[in-house]
């Protein structure tokens, strides 16, 4: 299976508004089950300042099917229009899962 995990940076993003779209984008299109994990990490900005960002971890396992693809893409890509956010984070690994 393909282990996807997805760092999204919170930023300004208040709790109100990741739980509506975690239930409303992430639940959608990772319907087969996912888990979400607290993260406070930091990151070094266009003018070399260290900024310290809570934020959101998101590991799915799946298949790695087109269809799953297609469902990580618009997930990250709905994040970084809903909330004006320059990236997210996404690290892929194959790994061995039983259910």
């Amino acid at each position: 299976m393909t282990q996807t995990q997805l760092f999204f940076g919170r930023g300004n993003v208040t709790d109100t508004a990741w739980r509506s779209f975690q239930k409303s984008v992430i639940t959608e299109h990772f319907d087969t089950g996912f888990t979400v994990v607290d993260t406070d990490g930091s990151w070094k900005d266009s003018m070399g300042i260290i900024q310290d960002e809570r934020g959101k971890l998101v590991i799915r396992l799946h298949n790695g099917t087109q269809s799953d693809e297609a469902s990580v893409a618009e997930v990250i890509n709905t994040y970084k229009e809903q909330f004006n956010q320059q990236s997210v984070l996404r690290v892929d690994s194959i790994t061995c899962a039983e259910f």
